[in-house]
């Protein structure tokens, strides 16, 4: 995830709402697998904030580094598939996440695909 979030940075730098439309569904996924979604995205922060220490998004409160909008947003309560924009679909290989929006990347494959990073 962290590699996503670091080949995505122009994407995200900009608007830090894109940012959280990628991170809900692993919200929602850390949650199903039993995860502390808090743990999780703590880790992660750190791991993107050591990658790429400049690495800022634009917020309604200014340009903030990452991990000051990851930490966050971890330990909110309403992120649910309605709320972001997303629906999750059972599928043979277990839960499937995919955009509601018009145009955006249906799987996570997609958006991998689209921001360029090669499958492990």
């Amino acid at each position: 995830m962290a590699r996503g979030l670091i080949a995505g940075r122009a994407a995200f730098e900009s608007d830090y709402r894109d940012l959280l439309m990628v991170l809900a569904p692993a919200h929602d996924c850390a949650q199903r697998l039993g995860l502390d979604p808090v743990v999780f995205f703590d880790e992660l922060a750190e791991q993107v904030a050591e990658a790429v220490p400049d690495y800022e998004v634009s917020t309604n409160s200014g340009r903030q580094p990452i991990a000051a909008v990851i930490r966050p947003f971890a330990r909110r309560s309403d992120i649910t598939p309605k709320a972001f924009n997303f629906e999750v679909v059972e599928s043979p290989d277990g839960p499937e996440y995919r955009s509601g929006s018009p145009g955006a990347p249906r799987t996570w494959e997609e958006l991998q695909t689209r921001l360029g990073i090669k499958p492990d």
